[in-house]
């Protein structure tokens, strides 16, 4: 009869996250940290009563967020970032006019710059609306 592990799933995990950080530290590549966890709020001084809050993207999220920003899928980056809010926000847009794009666009970039601080649209690139 073979010997259980009484490894937990965090231990084994840990171990990856330790081979990650020995390649990046070989590599010399620098991880993409974190600003702040605190949501990034569109308030009433935007029209928004309740606020919108974006919350820091879970992994999943930021993956998508990566991969559809190099596609140039503007709407599906919105829609991620928005989630309930984003029919809202579109809404919002709408009373904007004809520089809704640009209104978005900004957003977008204000949100990255929030969550990764400056320079994070350099490492993503930018992306027509």
């Amino acid at each position: 009869m073979a010997k259980k592990s009484t490894e937990t799933t965090t231990d084994r995990f840990e171990q990856f996250r330790a081979r990650g950080i020995a390649l990046r530290q070989k590599t010399h590549q620098r991880k993409r940290g974190f600003v702040t966890d605190e949501p990034f709020v569109l308030g009433e001084e935007y029209g928004f009563n309740p606020p919108i809050e974006i919350q820091k993207p879970v992994y999943t999220d930021r993956l998508a967020i990566e991969e559809m920003s190099r596609a140039g899928n503007a709407n599906g980056v919105l829609r991620l970032m928005f989630k309930d809010d984003y029919r809202r926000f579109l809404a919002a847009l709408n009373d904007t006019g004809d520089d809704a794009e640009e209104i978005a666009l900004g957003v977008f970039i204000d949100i990255q710059t929030h969550f990764y601080g400056e320079g994070i649209m350099d490492e993503l690139g930018t992306f027509p609306m």
